[in-house]
């Protein structure tokens, strides 16, 4: 089989869950992960697939034809340009979550040598990516999934950075695990139960969903929690950045404001959604 032959395989295969371009799309992922990288197709287009190269390809499309997101099926995504292992312990890293990262290195001098703490890191790719451009702080990052911290270990160790991770609830922190913190920030679960039926199979079926939804009742769950955590251990002027759904930026900024939070201020997202709240500590 031609490199273009599987190309075109990938695509019919997969039609019955994505479409053309979604097909192509995902299909330039999976030959570029067996080696083939981007670039004139006229130089590769005739290259005879080895055995097992269309063996992988094989297993891959029969994946994905369970709806199982492409970079679950190949195990890492893009976060901030870097090369993120993902597996089904932890949510797949969203362009929306890099804008809180380019939030805080903007406000952020590179000198800063402050301990920063990531709750409910998943991944690791904002702890990841912090350690990574503030090469003088101390970073920790914490989460309640073991399968989680895992993961953003295996990150760590990918991009040479030293982070202490630490297995707790921030629903139930044990206090004493940590030390004080400068700036803290999180992306912690905010989808409420009832937006269920507005997302994707893909997500439902196979992403994490401790990681994903609060009960519709209680949907600052989480955000009443972090803000408990900070007040007690956010430093005096230390700064607090938390991804939200859009829809209870101003709830957030009320409860923020009664508990003492100076400097509230929420960002639009690139779609226009408001996604980031950043605050200070009084």
């Amino acid at each position: 089989m031609k490199l273009t032959e599987g190309i075109r395989h990938i695509i019919k295969s997969i039609n019955p869950v994505y479409t053309e371009q979604e097909g192509s799309s995902i299909a330039r992922l999976l030959v570029e992960h067996l080696g083939y990288k981007s670039g004139p197709v006229a130089r590769i287009e005739n290259k005879d697939l080895e055995e097992f190269e269309i063996s992988q390809l094989e297993h891959w499309i029969k994946d994905l034809l369970t709806n199982k997101p492409v970079q679950y099926v190949l195990r890492y995504s893009w976060f901030m340009d870097r090369k993120i292992f993902v597996n089904e312990n932890c949510l797949i890293p969203r362009q929306e979550t890099e804008e809180i990262v380019l939030e805080i290195l903007k406000n952020t001098e590179k000198t800063f040598s402050g301990n920063i703490l990531d709750i409910g890191t998943g991944s690791g790719c904002i702890s990841v990516s912090l350690a990574m451009e503030l090469n003088f702080a101390q970073i920790f990052a914490s989460d309640i999934s073991k399968g989680a911290l895992e993961v953003a270990q295996r990150n760590s160790f990918i991009n040479n950075v030293n982070i202490e991770f630490l297995h707790d609830d921030v629903l139930d922190p044990d206090y004493s695990k940590f030390p004080a913190f400068d700036l803290i920030v999180s992306n912690p679960p905010y989808v409420r139960l009832l937006e269920r039926e507005k997302m994707q199979s893909n997500v439902l079926d196979f992403e994490p969903s401790d990681a994903l939804f609060v009960p519709d009742n209680d949907p600052l769950l989480f955000y009443k929690a972090i803000i408990e955590f900070s007040i007690k251990k956010l430093n005096k002027g230390g700064k607090l950045y938390l991804e939200i759904n859009e829809v209870f930026g101003e709830e957030i900024k009320i409860v923020l404001h009664q508990n003492g939070f100076i400097n509230i201020t929420l960002i639009k997202d690139i779609h226009g959604k408001d996604r980031i709240i950043k605050a200070q500590k009084l």
